[in-house]
C-alpha cells in the first residue's frame, strides 16, 4: 500500500475530508471565561498542540512512499518546535527567489525529489472529553500541503499554505493516548499559486490546536452591522449560516468597560449612543454570543466604510487617506513563523510612525493578527494566497505579456476561487478589514472574474481589489463591475495622474509604491502631494515593512550577521532583493521610516508673518495638553538661542489654531524656529518642523578654528610634483594627477591623497542605473592632467591652476575640469573647479572631492541638515542645525553595504578635536565621513564583512543625486539627477 494518495499533484483534490470553511471563533463553556479570557488558550475547549513534536526530515517523499505510517512514527530521532519552519531549524536549504519559481514549471507536477517531513506527537483525551465534545483539529498555516493521521488512520489532506484547515477527529480519537502525525511536503501543485517574493520556507509554521465542539452547535455565523454614524446608532444582525441543530441563543453587548448596554435573544437588535471605531479611535465592544452550550466572545467595532470618486475613502463620514505598508511575515531567526508578541511589536512600531493601513502581502494573516489590528486600529487590505508571477519568466513566451497564462486557463478556476474563498470566509466578522484583495501579480482573466464574483457574493459590503486587472488582455471584454478600485504598483506620478486621476472611473490606490530598499525611499513627498490633490486617490502601501533576512552567525559581541539570497549555497536566488523594508531585520528603524513618520505627522506647523499656525490633520483625534505638547526652539545659524513650551488650547480634528510669536531680536544670520510636537507623558515625538523667519546668509560658526599665518611658502618644483612648505605646514601636490598627495601639520600627516569622485557605492535603488554608471566607467576614473601652472599671488598665498579630464579605461572623457587650488600659509586650502560634463554620459551619482584623513579621532561637528542621513529627495525628517556626532554614528548599517550617511545643506564641517580638518563654504554642500572607502562599500556583500580602514575618508560633494526608489519603482525624478552641462565646485579646507 502506498503511504499517501497523490493529492499533491491533483488540482481536483485540494482539501480531502476537511471541514467546510467557516468564520473563526473560539468557544468557551462559561460566559465569564469567554468575556475575561486574556487569550484563547484559557478556553476549556482549547487544547494547545504547540510545543515540541517528534520530527524526521526526508530529502524526498519518494523514499517513504512504500513505508507504513506506524513504522515511520517509530523511527523518529529528532525533535522540532511547532510552530516553526524546518529551514530555520537546520533542515533543508534556505531559498529566496522573487519572481522565478523555485521548481521547474510543469503544473500540476512537482519534482520527484520533493522534500518532506513527518511530525508526530501524543494527545491525551479523557473519556469525559470524548463523550461531551466533538474534537476538531485546526492548522492555521502549513507550507505547502499536509496529510493528517490519527492513530495510524489517514484523516485527510489540505493545501493553501496560509489558510486555516480543519478536520473533525470524532471518528478517529479514543479515550487515553492518541498519536497524531502530520506529513508536510515542500512542494505541491499549490506551489504554482504561491510564488510570492519571500524566502520559501516549509513546515507547520502557524499554531495547531484542538477545539472541543458541542454535539449540537452552530458552525458558521456572521455578524452584520448597519451603522448610522450621524445618529450614533446601529442595527446588529446575527446570521446563522450553518448549524448541526437548532440551539438556544442569547447575546450580551458590553462596552469597553464591560458595562452591559444590550442583551436579549433576538438575532437582530439596535444599539444607540455608539462610540465609532477608526484607526485613531479603535473602540471595541464585547459581543457575547451563546449558541446552546457554547459561549463565544467577539470584539467588534462599529464603523462604516464608503468609497467613491468624489470623496475617495470615507470612514464614519470622514475622508481618510491610506498611509499604508505591505507586510510579509518575516523574522530573521524564525522566518515565516511569527509569534503574536512579535506581531504586536511590529504593529506598535507602525503606530508610532503614523502608519494607518496594512496590506497583508501576499496572503491572509493568522486570526489573532486581525484581532490585534482591530485592537490597535489599522485599516486592513486582506489578500488571498495567490501569486503566479513566475509565468512571466518562462522562456520565449512573451514575458509580462504572459501574465495571464494561469489567470485565463479554466483548469485553474477551482484553485483560484478556493484560495479567494479561504481568504474571506474565516474573517468576515473582522472589524479592521475594509477591502479584500484577490491576490498579487497573477495576471487577469476569466478565473479572476469568477473570483471577484464569488468575493462579492460572500461579502457584498466590503470593497474588492486586484491590481492584476492592469494586465487584462486588451482584446477581451474584461468584466470589472465587481472591482471596487483601480490599483497599480510603481507607476510614475505622471502615469497615475494622466490615466487614473484627471478623469477617474473608479477610486485609485497604489498597492505598492516607493520601494523601500536599502538607502531609500527618496520619493515619498511627491506621491503624498498627488494623494492630497485628488480625492479619488485614496492612498497607497509602501513596499515593504521589514528587510527579510536569515541569520548566518554571530559576531564577537553576539550580534546576528544577516544574510539573504545566495548566502545558503542555493544555486537559483535573487540576492538581496528581499532587503527592502522600512525596518532592519531586527526591527531597528531605517531612516526611510522616519521620513514616512514625518510626512504623515498628525500636527503640522506653518507660519503666516509673525503667526505660528498649528494644524491638526487627524480625522478623529482632538489634541489637548494631555496628548500634545509643543516646544519652540529658536535657532540662529543653527545654534539654539532660546527655548520655551507653548500653552495650547484644544485643537479639533481637521482644524487649526494660531499663535502670535515674539521673534528674538538678533539681527544677523539665518533665524529659524524649530517646532517640536510630542506627547507630554511619553515624550514620544510626533514631528520636528523648521520654519524660517529670516533668509539672511548663514554665518559660519565660531567653532571653525583659524590658524595663524606662517612665513612665506617655500616652493620646490619637479616634473611630477610641487612641494609647498611654510612653518607648521607641508603640502605635496601631484602634477600628474592634479591632486594633493599629502598635507602635513607639525610633522603629522593630516590629509593623505585626494581625488575627484563621481562614483558612489550603489544604493539598492541604484541597481538599474548603476549598469549605465559602470558602462560609462564612473567607477574607474583616471585623471589626465594637461596643464599645471604655479602662481604666487602674495608671499603667503600660492595658487596652482590645473586643466584636466576625468577618463575611464577604454571610454571617452567623462568631464573636463578647470581647477584652481589656493594654498594660504595659515593652512587654508580653497578649491574652485569648473566641471564641464560630457553630455553623452549618464547623469552623475555625485561630484565631489575625497580626502583621506588622519585616524586619531572620530569626532565630527557640522552646520547642516541632520541628525539623520539626508539626500535631495530624502530629507523630510532632517533639519538644519549645529550638530555634534562621531564617524561611527554617521554610518547607516544597511545589511548590504552601499552609499550612506551623507548630509546635505551643510556650510561647515569639522572632523577631529585637537588636530582638526575643517571644510566650509558660503553655499551649501554635502559631506560624508566614513571608515570605509567607496570601493569597499561597493564590493562588500554584507555589513559584517566590512573592515575598518586605517584612515577615514572625508568626501565633500558639490552635487549628490537623490536616492529615489528605482529598484522597483520609476526612474529617479529628473530634478534630483545630476545632468547639468556645467557644475561648479568650491570649498575651503582648513588644516
Amino acid at each position: 500500500m502506498v503511504l499517501i494518495p497523490n493529492y499533491y499533484e491533483d488540482l481536483t483534490q485540494l482539501h480531502v475530508n476537511a471541514c467546510p470553511q467557516h468564520n473563526y471563533f473560539i468557544p468557551f463553556s462559561k460566559k465569564e471565561e469567554a468575556l475575561n479570557a486574556k487569550n484563547r488558550q484559557e478556553s476549556d475547549r482549547f487544547i494547545d498542540l504547540n510545543g515540541t513534536w517528534d520530527f524526521t526530515y526526508y530529502p524526498s517523499v519518494q523514499q517513504i512512499l512504500a513505508d507504513e505510517i506506524q513504522q515511520l512514527e517509530q523511527m523518529h530521532t529528532k525533535k522540532i518546535p511547532v510552530p516553526s519552519t524546518w529551514q530555520t531549524q537546520g533542515y533543508d536549504q534556505q531559498i529566496y527567489t522573487n519572481i522565478r519559481y523555485p521548481i521547474p514549471f510543469d503544473p500540476p507536477y512537482v519534482p520527484l525529489v520533493n522534500p518532506c517531513a513527518l511530525y508526530t506527537r501524543k494527545i491525551e483525551i479523557s473519556e469525559e472529553q470524548l463523550a461531551n465534545y466533538d474534537w476538531h483539529l485546526f492548522f492555521e498555516g502549513v507550507d505547502s500541503c499536509h496529510y493528517v493521521w490519527v492513530n495510524q488512520q489517514l484523516v485527510g489532506y489540505s493545501q493553501v499554505s496560509h489558510a486555516i484547515s480543519e478536520f473533525d477527529l470524532s471518528d478517529f480519537l479514543k479515550a487515553g493516548e492518541n498519536v497524531l502525525s502530520v506529513l508536510v511536503l515542500k512542494w505541491c501543485d499549490g506551489t504554482y499559486f504561491e510564488d510570492q517574493d519571500k524566502f520559501r520556507q516549509s513546515g507547520i509554521f502557524r499554531p495547531v490546536y484542538l477545539l472541543g465542539r458541542a454535539k449540537q452547535r452552530v458552525n458558521h455565523y456572521l455578524i452584520h452591522q448597519d451603522y448610522d454614524y450621524q445618529k450614533k446608532q446601529a442595527v446588529v444582525q446575527i446570521e446563522i449560516v450553518d448549524q448541526s441543530a437548532n440551539v438556544d441563543f442569547e447575546y450580551l453587548l458590553l462596552d469597553a468597560q464591560q458595562n452591559v448596554i444590550s442583551k436579549g435573544q433576538a438575532f437582530d437588535f439596535k444599539v444607540t449612543d455608539i462610540c465609532g471605531w477608526t484607526d485613531e479611535t479603535p473602540y471595541l465592544y464585547y459581543l457575547l454570543l451563546r449558541f446552546g452550550q457554547e459561549w463565544i466572545c467577539e470584539r467588534i467595532g462599529f464603523r462604516k466604510f464608503e468609497l467613491d470618486i468624489k470623496y475617495g475613502l470615507r470612514v464614519n463620514d470622514q475622508v481618510i487617506k491610506l498611509h499604508g505598508v505591505n507586510q510579509h511575515d518575516s523574522w530573521p531567526d524564525t522566518g515565516a513563523s511569527v509569534s503574536m508578541e512579535r506581531h504586536r511589536q511590529d504593529l506598535l512600531l507602525m503606530k508610532a510612525h503614523h502608519i494607518n493601513a496594512i496590506r497583508t502581502s501576499h496572503y491572509p494573516k493568522s486570526p489573532e493578527f486581525y484581532q490585534l489590528c482591530d485592537e490597535l486600529g489599522f485599516y486592513v487590505l486582506s489578500e488571498a494566497d495567490i501569486e503566479t508571477h513566475g509565468v512571466v519568466t518562462l522562456f520565449d513566451v512573451g514575458g509580462d505579456d504572459n501574465f495571464n497564462l494561469i489567470a485565463n486557463d479554466e483548469r485553474y478556476e477551482q484553485v483560484i476561487v478556493d484560495r479567494v474563498r479561504s481568504s474571506i470566509v474565516p474573517f468576515r466578522n473582522v472589524t479592521s478589514i475594509f477591502m479584500w484583495s484577490m491576490g498579487n501579480e497573477s495576471g487577469f482573466g476569466k478565473n479572476f472574474e469568477k473570483a471577484l464574483s464569488v468575493a462579492h457574493e460572500l461579502d457584498p459590503v466590503r470593497f474588492r481589489h486586484y491590481e492584476g486587472y492592469f494586465h487584462a488582455y486588451q482584446d477581451h471584454d474584461n468584466e470589472d463591475k465587481y472591482l471596487s478600485v483601480y490599483s497599480r504598483m510603481y507607476p510614475t506620478l505622471e502615469e497615475s495622474e494622466r490615466d487614473y486621476l484627471v478623469n477617474p472611473k473608479k477610486p485609485y490606490i497604489l498597492c505598492e509604491y516607493s520601494h523601500a530598499m536599502g538607502n531609500g525611499p527618496g520619493d515619498l513627498a511627491a506621491y503624498n502631494e498627488l494623494m492630497e490633490k485628488y480625492p479619488a486617490f485614496i492612498g497607497g502601501f509602501i513596499w515593504e515593512w521589514c528587510d527579510h533576512a536569515v541569520i548566518l552567525g554571530y559576531d564577537k559581541q553576539n550580534k546576528p550577521q544577516f544574510g539573504y539570497g545566495g548566502d545558503s549555497g542555493e544555486e537559483i536566488h535573487d540576492g538581496n532583493f528581499c532587503m527592502d523594508g522600512l525596518v532592519y531585520p531586527d526591527r531597528q528603524v531605517h531612516v526611510g521610516l522616519l521620513e514616512f513618520k514625518h510626512l504623515h505627522r498628525p500636527i503640522r506647523a506653518k507660519r503666516e508673518q509673525n503667526l505660528l499656525i498649528l494644524e491638526n490633520v487627524r480625522a478623529f483625534t482632538t489634541f489637548t495638553d494631555e496628548n500634545l505638547a509643543v516646544k519652540l526652539i529658536w535657532q540662529l545659524n543653527g545654534q539654539t538661542i532660546s527655548e520655551d513650551e507653548l500653552a495650547i488650547p484644544a485643537i479639533k480634528p481637521k482644524s487649526q489654531v494660531a499663535f502670535s510669536l515674539t521673534i528674538p531680536k538678533e539681527k544677523e544670520g539665518l533665524l529659524q524656529l524649530l517646532v517640536v510636537t510630542f506627547h507630554p507623558q511619553t515624550q514620544e515625538i510626533y514631528a520636528k518642523e523648521q520654519l524660517t523667519f529670516r533668509e539672511a546668509p548663514v554665518q559660519l560658526p565660531s567653532w571653525l578654528h583659524q590658524k595663524e599665518k606662517q612665513s612665506q611658502w617655500q616652493v620646490t618644483e619637479s616634473p611630477s610634483e610641487y612641494q609647498l612648505v611654510t612653518g607648521k605646514f607641508s603640502i605635496t601636490f601631484n602634477r600628474l594627477t592634479g591632486q594633493m598627495t599629502q598635507a602635513i601639520v607639525e610633522n603629522k600627516q593630516i590629509i593623505g591623497k585626494t581625488r575627484w569622485l563621481i562614483w558612489r557605492a550603489p544604493t539598492d535603488n541604484d541597481r538599474l542605473v548603476k549598469e549605465d554608471w559602470l558602462a560609462a566607467g564612473f567607477a574607474q576614473l583616471q585623471s589626465r592632467v594637461y596643464e599645471t601652472q604655479l602662481v604666487h599671488e602674495k608671499e603667503e598665498i600660492v595658487q596652482i591652476k590645473v586643466r584636466s579630464r576625468l577618463l575611464p579605461i577604454f571610454r571617452q572623457c567623462v568631464a573636463d575640469l578647470t581647477s584652481i587650488w589656493t594654498f594660504e600659509s595659515n593652512g587654508r586650502i580653497t578649491i574652485q573647479t569648473k566641471v564641464e560634463r560630457n553630455r553623452q554620459m549618464p547623469s552623475f551619482p555625485r561630484f565631489g572631492l575625497e580626502l583621506k584623513i588622519h585616524p586619531d579621532t572620530s569626532e565630527v561637528r557640522y552646520l547642516g541638515n541632520g541628525p539623520l542621513e539626508n539626500y535631495q529627495d530624502k530629507k523630510l525628517a532632517s533639519y538644519f542645525a549645529d550638530f555634534q556626532t562621531t564617524i561611527e554614528d554617521l554610518y547607516e548599517p544597511y545589511v548590504k553595504p552601499q552609499e550612506n550617511g551623507s548630509h546635505g545643506n551643510t556650510y561647515a564641517v569639522r572632523v577631529g578635536h585637537y588636530q582638526t580638518i575643517q571644510a566650509f563654504a558660503s553655499h551649501p554642500f554635502s559631506f560624508n565621513v566614513s571608515n570605509y572607502s567607496v570601493e569597499q562599500l561597493t564590493n562588500t556583500n554584507h555589513r559584517h564583512e566590512l573592515i575598518k580602514e586605517a584612515q577615514p575618508y572625508l568626501i565633500i560633494d558639490s552635487h549628490h543625486a537623490g536616492v529615489g526608489s528605482n529598484s522597483c519603482g520609476p526612474e529617479l525624478d529628473e530634478q534630483y539627477q545630476i545632468n547639468q552641462d556645467e557644475l561648479l565646485f568650491e570649498v575651503t579646507i582648513q588644516l
